[in-house]
């Protein structure tokens, strides 16, 4: 795996988290296991310049990062397409924006987007946000 890959995505993962990333240790402030075991998933999803997320190695990240389990629903809409660093990097922020738009907090916006199971409420969190609505329809 190149260096320059995983640290780009360790920087990824640590602004998904909302967390300022350390250059030496991007999730030292996040993370829970071990460093044998992160580099283990990291190896396991990162293959030269490709990036082979899966929902289950996702899941595996967010635990080792003091997270919960993300829904099929929350991967598939932020992560699905990931194939590629570049990818991963847009998916995290799209996820960033759409988290602050909605909640201004990105472990709230976590907590709320991504453990929800499809319900009327949590499909209206997906529907693209337009400025006109926070206005009434009019600008000023």
């Amino acid at each position: 795996m190149a260096t320059a890959v995983k640290d780009r995505f360790l920087i990824a993962l640590a602004k998904f988290f909302g967390e300022s990333p350390l250059r030496e240790r991007p999730l030292a402030s996040v993370q829970l296991c071990s460093q044998e075991l992160m580099d283990e998933i990291l190896n396991s999803l990162l293959k030269n310049e490709e990036v082979r997320l899966n929902r289950e190695q996702f899941n595996r990240l967010m635990v080792c990062c003091r997270h919960r389990f993300a829904t099929e629903h929350f991967f598939n809409y932020f992560f699905a397409d990931v194939k590629t660093i570049e990818n991963f990097e847009s998916a995290v922020d799209k996820y960033r924006v759409k988290t602050m738009w909605l909640f201004g907090n990105f472990r709230f916006g976590y907590r709320r987007l991504a453990t929800c199971y499809g319900s009327a409420t949590s499909e209206a969190w997906y529907r693209p946000v337009h400025h006109d609505s926070w206005y009434g329809g009019r600008r000023t």
